[in-house]
């Protein structure tokens, strides 16, 4: 956002030390030049449906606020100002904001000529909380819809319009979650989808710190003697091709409490009630006992994971698993 957003060029600043920094045709053509929607729906946990749309409403009218200088613009309707004002005073209706992604990105991309940037993290919470919180099974009866379904429906049109047919305002987006939802048919229809998962080379040493940067971090901070431990305490992870990649939560919170010593802050950070559901199963918990011992274990992993195959299929634990960051991989069979 700050890179990109055609407001925010004050933050040049903060790019001026990276590497980034010496792109220096890239910068000229990209760095703030963009409108930029930034979403995060990680606090959109609830248990039913009606809760859910009321935390929705109330996340979307505080992205809206962000952008309230639209409502001056002089390249807006007045129908769309309108609009505007019913999102920021939660008084509209589902289907405003089913499409609320999409109009802002219309009304950004009008009042600055200038396509828009749409980041969205943690766009799965409200699909893995309302799986969580949908009586099983999930399928609803004949002529009732499932909270699960609901949430399934909603996603769909709000992501689905603003990422999907939105060309004339969309330059570019971005999409982050655990996971990554399958046949749900959230994504069904994007022809123009790339995904970059935890086993994909692309982008393989952006999911945390390499050993290079964790080494120039601890030097910095002139921790280097702490190298040994650190590396025994938040390094292990391989994504795609690159080996040795530290948890940045932990190493940051390892830096700024050098003086507490070592701790696992990461564990605390997450929803692992779908994991605690199938932890103690014979057969996974076995496995886990041979995993805590050393052990390696062979496993295939399920890039399109489909929560309505979770309750029949044991095997997706490991891809839960893994995608939460408790496992990781070794090597790929062949």
């Amino acid at each position: 956002e700050n890179f990109f957003d055609i407001r925010k060029k004050d933050s040049a600043i903060l790019f001026k030390e990276f590497e980034i920094s010496e792109k220096k045709d890239f910068c000229k053509q990209h760095q703030n030049k963009y409108p930029v929607i930034n979403l995060s729906l990680k606090g959109i946990k609830e248990t039913s449906w009606d809760k859910c749309l009321e935390i929705f409403k109330y996340t979307i009218s505080k992205l809206y606020q962000e952008h309230r200088y639209l409502l001056k613009s002089e390249k807006l309707e007045s129908n769309e100002k309108q609009t505007f004002e019913t999102i920021i005073e939660e008084t509209g209706s589902e289907t405003k904001y089913n499409t609320s992604l999409q109009n802002l990105s219309n009304y950004l991309k009008k009042h600055f000529n200038e396509k828009v940037i749409i980041l969205v993290d943690e766009y799965d919470t409200p699909i893995i909380s309302a799986f969580k919180n949908t009586a099983k099974p999930i399928k609803s009866e004949k002529g009732k819809t499932t909270y699960y379904e609901h949430v399934i429906s909603f996603m769909q049109t709000f992501l689905g319009e603003a990422f999907k047919g939105n060309e004339e305002n969309l330059s570019k987006g971005l999409l982050t979650g655990v996971m990554r939802v399958g046949r749900e048919s959230i994504f069904s229809e994007w022809n123009n989808l790339s995904v970059f998962g935890i086993t994909s080379a692309y982008f393989s040493d952006k999911f945390g710190f390499t050993q290079r940067e964790t080494e120039h971090l601890l030097k910095y901070f002139g921790l280097q003697s702490h190298n040994h431990e650190i590396e025994k305490w938040y390094n292990g992870y391989k994504f795609g091709n690159t080996d040795k990649i530290y948890n940045p939560w932990s190493i940051v919170n390892y830096i700024s409490k050098v003086d507490d010593g070592f701790k696992s802050y990461w564990v605390n950070t997450g929803d692992y009630s779908l994991i605690k559901e199938r932890i103690s199963e014979k057969g996974v918990k076995d496995r886990i006992q041979e995993l805590i011992e050393g052990e390696m274990i062979n496993k295939q992993l399920n890039d399109n994971f489909v929560f309505s195959d979770f309750e029949t299929d044991s095997e997706l634990i490991w891809t839960l698993l893994t995608y939460n960051g408790f496992l990781t991989q070794i090597e790929e069979s062949k």
